[in-house]
């Protein structure tokens, strides 16, 4: 839109404005004027003079044309002008009525937003599991097994964490069934296991966050708002969707 109206304002500036057009007039009528004197100087007599009377007749019908043509283009320009003028705030008031629907239709998203946020946020207080402080879960397989949180977050998997001195790393490169059943040590690198990780979905926590961190100390993050682990029978098929983040999906 602003290279249109760009293009349209350099177009109008380079057209001949009214001022531009009484100097030509004003041009066209001293020459006019100094082909007369010439006419009264050079032909002191007429009947003498005749042909070069009608010389100078010719040149002056010749300017005179010239002139009318001028005048012919400056009115088709001036035309063109008052087009282009009106072409140009139809387009202004386009845009403006553009940019008046946009913030009708931002406006309405807002209201929108505030509706869902109001009338279901006590829905998802009442779906929505949380960590919390709990290290058990009531009536599923974590009623013997310890898990960690983390701002309300469940960790269901750490690696890379700094190792004390005379300890050995927690090795990653493991069976199915480790992976199956988990590994390692709450206390530092671990995996909690396939069949927790599913259970854990099954009980309702099914956002995904992973953070990450280089040896540089940069850190990454991505989650996901649907997270879900299958069953055995079905291998732990993962399914995840809802990507937001800085990590890159």
């Amino acid at each position: 839109m602003n290279n249109i109206l760009e293009r349209l304002t350099a177009q109008l500036s380079n057209i001949p404005t009214k001022d531009d057009l009484a100097a030509m007039e004003a041009r066209f009528t001293q020459h006019l004027e100094s082909l007369q004197i010439e006419i009264k100087n050079l032909v002191p007599d007429y009947a003498a003079s005749d042909y070069r009377s009608h010389i100078l007749a010719c040149e002056v019908r010749k300017v005179a044309s010239s002139f009318n043509e001028s005048c012919k283009y400056a009115k088709e320009l001036l035309t063109l002008q008052r087009d282009q003028v009106i072409t140009l705030e139809e387009i202004r008031n386009t845009s403006s009525n553009l940019s008046e629907g946009v913030a009708t239709i931002l406006m309405e998203v807002d209201t929108l937003k505030y509706y869902i946020n109001n009338t279901y946020s006590d829905f998802y207080k009442e779906t929505t599991t949380s960590c919390g402080y709990d290290n058990n879960l009531t009536d599923s397989m974590f009623r013997n097994k310890r898990i960690i949180c983390d701002k309300e977050w469940v960790i269901i998997q750490r690696r890379g964490t700094p190792t004390p001195p005379g300890m050995e790393r927690t090795n990653f490169e493991r069976f199915w069934i480790d992976y199956e059943n988990g590994f390692g040590s709450l206390g530092g690198d671990f995996s909690l296991g396939l069949k927790a990780i599913h259970e854990l979905t099954v009980e309702g926590f099914t956002q995904l966050k992973m953070d990450l961190e280089d040896w540089d100390g940069v850190k990454r993050y991505a989650m996901y708002d649907v997270f879900k682990v299958a069953g055995a029978q079905d291998k732990y098929r993962l399914k995840i969707a809802g990507y937001t983040g800085t990590a890159g999906d």
